[in-house]
């Protein structure tokens, strides 16, 4: 490690190196390089996160091949008051390519521009004709993205649905169980609709397992969970008895299977996921000589949880070192009362900044979504260590009362805690880097 670079910088240098390794140009260049043209046309339908660079990098790639691209919808999230647009590194300002309808969905929470990009999808999957070449490109977000509502529900259904689950404390894999019983394309659904096409999938995964039935709410992939499942979900979890009533009827309305034949047919493909990212974390802190620990543990279950569990780990790893230890995965959190501003990242890190201060344990914690926002605010995750909760307290706020909760921005922004990157064009879950046995510093 340089004697002159400080354990945060070190922390930041190796989140942006993870960032570089999964954004869209270099994840997709080798898989299109080994895939074919055989459609009598060629369309690209990009959801998500990375839409932007994902289709920027199918259109150059189909340039390059002398193929014509015929039409396409690229849907993405709105980043006003975030920064730069998503898609500014790939499409500079009033240069969008000609055949391509740019628009943006609601995220994290459908409303109304989700419903206009579902809108958007279907208007062009009628105009695609037998026979073409379909390429969906399919990253983080996509869920929410293009949440419109299936037939006999509102849009009014779709968000409140949406609203209650992002509050839930359920996993990925369970919130979308419910998500593709009511939005339009989830479930294989958008699949189907492509019959009779060339259909190719390419997904940057932010989901853990890169399961794909999970990935945007699979809408090329059929739906494993059953009425019964999905039933005895809600009434485990009561989140049953506070769904709109129009939705608990759509529960009972099976969705589409993996065993349809249509469905059968299209095989997506991983071109980068959250462990891309932890190898690009371990290659570039060995390069400082730093020793690395990749854990086989995942960041999950509640966020506080799990930031008490690194605190812990940090502690008793402190004897050694300096030694970067590594997490990947994504977090929940359970909302109680009102709830404040933040994101699963941010309170983690105000957990674990509880617990190194009490254990006054040596070392620094960044923790941070890989797409640049962590939760509905303009922070990627933050950075702390044994000194930030003092810090806090000096600049007057209550990090207790601000972490149960569920505060934490407000807390970690009187720190100078917070680590904004602005919005990064990809997104493959979160991370949590944690250096120990080496001196920590306040965050740059």
């Amino acid at each position: 490690m340089n004697a002159s670079e400080s354990a945060a910088g070190l922390l930041q240098r190796c989140f942006a190196a993870a960032v570089a390794a999964v954004q869209p140009a270099g994840a997709l260049r080798s898989p299109l390089r080994a895939s074919r043209h055989d459609g009598s046309s060629s369309w690209v339908i990009a959801i998500g996160k990375a839409a932007g660079g994902m289709a920027a990098s199918i259109t150059d790639w189909l340039a390059g091949d002398g193929r014509v691209l015929a039409g396409g919808v690229v849907v993405e999230p709105d980043a006003a008051g975030l920064g730069s647009p998503w898609t500014t590194a790939v499409w500079p300002a009033g240069q969008s390519h000609a055949t391509l309808r740019f628009t943006t969905g609601d995220h994290p929470i459908p409303r109304d521009a989700s419903a206009r990009a579902a809108a958007a999808i279907g208007e062009l999957v009628q105009r695609i004709p037998a026979g073409a070449d379909v390429h969906i490109a399919l990253s983080g977000g996509g869920s929410a993205l293009v949440a419109g509502p299936l037939p006999g529900l509102t849009m009014a259904d779709v968000t409140a649905t949406f609203e209650l689950l992002l509050t839930s404390g359920l996993d990925i894999h369970e919130m979308n169980a419910i998500r593709k019983r009511i939005t339009r394309w989830s479930a294989g659904r958008l699949g189907l609709a492509l019959a009779r096409r060339r259909v190719q999938v390419w997904v940057i995964s932010d989901v853990p397992g890169d399961d794909l039935t999970s990935i945007a709410s699979g809408p090329c992939t059929g739906d494993p969970w059953t009425t019964a499942e999905v039933r005895q979900l809600l009434a485990a979890t009561r989140l049953g008895e506070r769904l709109p009533e129009s939705v608990r009827a759509a529960v009972e309305h099976e969705t589409p299977k993996p065993g349809d034949p249509v469905l059968s047919s299209i095989a997506p493909v991983i071109v980068a996921n959250n462990r891309t990212a932890l190898v690009t974390v371990a290659e570039t802190a060995r390069a400082a000589g730093v020793a690395v620990r990749v854990m086989d543990d995942p960041l999950t279950g509640e966020a506080s949880a799990m930031g008490r569990r690194i605190a812990d780990t940090m502690r008793e790893n402190g004897g050694h070192g300096p030694e970067l230890l590594v997490w990947g995965g994504e977090t929940t959190v359970t909302v109680t009362g009102r709830g404040g501003t933040g994101g699963r990242s941010q309170e983690l890190c105000l957990a674990a900044a509880k617990f190194l201060h009490e254990a006054q344990t040596g070392g620094t914690l960044l923790a941070a979504g890989t797409d640049g926002r962590d939760g509905p605010t303009d922070a990627a995750g933050a950075v702390v260590d044994r000194d930030t909760w003092r810090r806090i307290t000096a600049a007057g706020r209550d990090p207790a009362a601000d972490l149960s909760g569920h505060d934490a921005y407000r807390s970690l922004d009187a720190a100078g805690a917070l680590l904004r990157s602005g919005p990064t064009g990809t997104n493959v879950m979160d991370l949590a880097l944690a250096l120990t046995g080496a001196r920590s510093a306040t965050p740059s």
